[in-house]
């Protein structure tokens, strides 16, 4: 592992979607197995993981009304620095650039493509690193 990350990571996953939800719990095997991977069932899970052990990645899915994804991103943002991925089927410049404006660093769209989602956690990963 690159020396800009650290030994072990939290990760949280918010994703209601299985396929996508086991699709990115492999790519995270894969990738980055020094990472502990915490699932979240609920939007008021999600906060508590968010409170409680202080992730350095968020993954969270799109899958909803975009006026619910707003409010879930915003919500986490307001609690945490960690970085935000929403994962999405939402592909218009209008909704990407709400997403953002509500704290999300990067949107990956799908179909969830390996390569384009591991590049951006560590690029994420990496940009937030304070040693």
């Amino acid at each position: 592992m690159p020396p800009f990350y650290k030994t072990s990571m939290n990760a949280v996953i918010a994703i209601d979607d299985v396929n996508t939800k086991e699709a990115v719990s492999t790519i995270f095997r894969m990738c980055l197995p020094e990472c502990t991977l915490n699932y979240s069932a609920s939007d008021r899970q999600t906060l508590n993981m968010v409170n409680t052990i202080n992730p350095d990645v968020i993954i969270l899915g799109c899958l909803k009304a975009i006026e619910y994804t707003r409010k879930s991103v915003r919500d986490v943002r307001n609690r945490s620095t960690a970085p935000i991925i929403v994962i999405s089927y939402l592909q218009n410049s209008h909704t990407i650039q709400e997403l953002i404006d509500c704290g999300a660093d990067r949107i990956i769209n799908q179909p969830l493509k390996q390569l384009q989602f591991i590049a951006s956690v560590r690029a994420l990963l990496r940009i937030s690193y304070k040693p």
